[in-house]
């Protein structure tokens, strides 16, 4: 578990600098779905167009066809989370316990000790996150995000 907990810290390098956004207005508004205007530009939102926007808001079929892995609001991944990986980023980014855990984990950069007593001090948090990752890293965007793959079973 910890070399897990090691690796998503890792991970967590590359998609936590565009989640700050999330962690003050996120929630299942920012895709235009219900509750929510869309009209809030967090990180990874696109400007709030949406799943239910015109067609040049509306994410690739395969995200891994951009062959950028990005991060919440550009390449692959913010294909992943307006597509296929929208109930997991919803689920993690509208849950206070995915968003203690980020911000948990956030504070121990490279320290594997720190991000274990993240994941044991919040369990639940940190299963929501591990199922966001797991998304976009193993299912969504394995070749534009081969470099953080190594997570991926």
């Amino acid at each position: 578990m910890a070399q897990r907990n090691g690796i998503l810290g890792a991970a967590l390098v590359f998609l936590l600098a565009c989640s700050v956004g999330d962690e003050t207005g996120g929630g299942s508004g920012d895709f235009g779905g219900a509750g929510g205007t869309g009209a809030t530009a967090t990180a990874g939102s696109g400007g709030g167009g949406g799943m239910g926007g015109d067609a040049s808001t509306k994410p690739p079929e395969n995200c891994d066809e951009l062959a950028s892995c990005g991060d919440y609001s550009r390449g692959c991944t913010s294909c992943a989370v307006k597509g296929p990986c929208v109930v997991a980023y919803e689920g993690c980014f509208g849950d206070k316990s995915c968003v203690e855990f980020n911000m948990c984990m956030a504070g121990c950069e490279d320290d594997v000790s720190c991000q274990s007593g993240c994941a044991m001090g919040n369990p639940l948090g940190a299963e929501r996150y591990n199922t966001l990752i797991t998304c976009i890293l193993c299912e969504s965007c394995p070749t534009s995000c081969a470099e953080s793959a190594s997570i991926c079973p």
